[in-house]
């Protein structure tokens, strides 16, 4: 049903003509629409089917012609699903194959009008993403997208960088390095964040019934709801300097709840905002600190001039309450009812830094 639509819509079709086609013909799909009429006959046929039929269509010349573009394009569509199973085609690449220009231009024009934001084309999704993600809202299958396969509409525009590895013998073999963008530090991946959350605020600015509150209706992908769980990514990030393995593995995390939630009925704003919510504890947990390289011993009768390494001390009770170990360690203290001082425990100097504001590990005296 949902390919019938964006074909009609494509095509631009009068509401009048549609709704004689879906309610009164019962057209479900693009088989439906083609076969309704005869190949040889399909431009006649279609007028004294269908357009004759409804008034504000009947003897309009528009109104025929926007039908029969509907019908070629629904017929160049299943020439194209047959090809692509002669070939053996994968779902995948099925998924990511660039829209109709016409509906992409509905979703570009419509975003704009909910919102009144133009995406700048470094933040806008490349047109296979934007594909990938409307496709997957429509047929309710969505899908954790990983983000090293998401880029915007600059990237997927840039010259392409080719790679050439020899295999000897004169054989060379080219690689092309934009296959998937570099993810190299956590502001690759809050902007990787961001595309992806254009993407789908872009594709799902439609209303659905909410699952929350059933008495109102809900954008399927709210904008804020995006920009808001790429920004928490990113503080989260930032609060615990964590490293890009750290981040990576909670928002896949969370997408992961959130897909669970689509799949049940729930719109991907709802479902992203109440997976932020139950995945919070983790996004909490301290990361592991990072391993210090040790530093290879002098060469033999040579004495190292610099300063031995110092030893971290830390303390166990601050002005004679006791300090939260879990709180200060990797493992992340997430009970609520901790009566313990949640405070840095680092000594400096024989007095235990204190501050409410960072960890042992994010400490600034135990990083000198």
């Amino acid at each position: 049903m949902e390919a019938l639509r964006s074909v009609l819509q494509a095509a631009k079709t009068s509401d009048d003509v549609n709704k004689y086609l879906l309610e009164t013909l019962r057209l479900a799909s693009l088989e439906d629409l083609v076969c309704v009429v005869s190949v040889a006959a399909y431009e006649t046929e279609l007028k004294t089917l269908v357009t004759d039929q409804v008034p504000t269509a009947k003897d309009v010349p528009i109104e025929l012609a926007r039908l029969r573009a509907a019908w070629r394009r629904a017929k160049a569509e299943l020439l194209k699903l047959e090809d692509k199973a002669r070939r053996g085609a994968t779902p995948s690449d099925e998924l990511d194959e660039t829209l109709e220009s016409g509906v992409q231009e509905d979703l570009m024009a419509r975003f704009s009008r909910c919102y009144g934001h133009q995406v700048s084309v470094h933040l806008a999704p490349s047109d296979t993403v934007l594909a990938r993600v409307y496709r997957e809202l429509t047929r309710n299958l969505p899908t954790v997208i990983p983000l090293t396969k998401v880029r915007s509409l600059f990237q997927s525009h840039k010259p392409s960088s080719e790679r050439r590895i020899s295999l000897g013998g004169n054989v060379t073999v080219k690689v092309d390095e934009q296959e998937s963008a570099p993810l190299r530090n956590v502001f690759d991946y809050y902007h990787a964040l961001r595309v992806l959350g254009n993407a789908y605020s872009i594709a799902g600015s439609t209303e659905v019934p909410s699952q929350a509150d059933p008495a109102k209706s809900v954008k399927m992908c709210p904008f804020q709801v995006q920009l808001d769980y790429a920004d928490f990514v990113l503080r989260m990030a930032m609060q615990w300097e964590a490293p890009l393995s750290w981040v990576r593995e909670r928002d896949e995390s969370t997408r992961g709840r959130m897909v669970e939630l689509m799949r049940q009925g729930w719109s991907q704003g709802e479902s992203l905002a109440r997976a932020m919510s139950e995945q919070e504890v983790q996004w909490s947990v301290t990361p592991p600190p990072v391993p210090l390289h040790k530093r290879a011993p002098p060469e033999d009768g040579q004495q190292s001039t610099s300063p031995p390494s110092k030893k971290l001390k830390t303390g166990s009770h601050y002005q004679g309450r006791e300090i939260c170990k879990r709180k200060n360690d990797q493992r992340g203290c997430s009970d609520p009812s901790c009566t313990k001082e949640h405070r840095c425990d680092v000594l400096v100097n024989g007095e235990v830094c204190g501050s409410t504001k960072h960890t042992r590990m994010s400490c600034p005296h135990f990083r000198k």
